[in-house]
């Protein structure tokens, strides 16, 4: 499927200081860290509706609520490099997880003045992608009340 180009905008997140904070907490929870460190398998971004906030993933994945009265779920996984920094091993399940409302990326300093178009935030692989693209539009567009 050809996306037309979209009129919504993604402010991208910039995740680097939370990452470290939730290697940190798993480091001081007596977790084996040595070449790991906690990573989200996915970028994610912010986009606005009528003055309020929503978190998105970049495969179109979002619970659809505002983050200014809802919090929104970060889910985090542990990866293991070698001496080279190559990945190496990885778990399947997430070993932690962070719940934010829009403020508290503002406090952290991760929204980034980048932003890009939608269709061009969630990636294209297959029908899914494609299918949380169109609702995701659609819910911007103000044609859909949910996602």
């Amino acid at each position: 499927m050809t996306r037309e180009k979209s009129k919504h905008f993604v402010r991208i997140l910039d995740l680097t200081n939370i990452q470290k904070l939730i290697t940190d907490f798993m480091i001081n929870q007596g977790i084996d860290m040595e070449n790991c460190k906690m990573t989200t398998p996915y970028d994610w971004g912010i986009v606005e509706k009528k003055g309020k906030h929503y978190l998105l993933c970049s495969e179109g994945v979002g619970n659809g609520k505002a983050l200014e009265s809802n919090k929104a779920e970060i889910q985090w996984y542990k990866h293991t490099f070698d001496s080279d920094g190559k990945l190496i091993a990885f778990d399947i399940r997430p070993h932690a997880s962070t719940k934010f409302y829009f403020g508290d990326f503002s406090g952290e300093g991760a929204i980034t003045p980048e932003h890009i178009t939608l269709d061009k935030f969630i990636r294209h692989f297959g029908d899914r992608l494609d299918s949380n693209y169109i609702i995701w539009d659609r819910f911007l567009s103000g044609k859909s009340n949910r996602v």
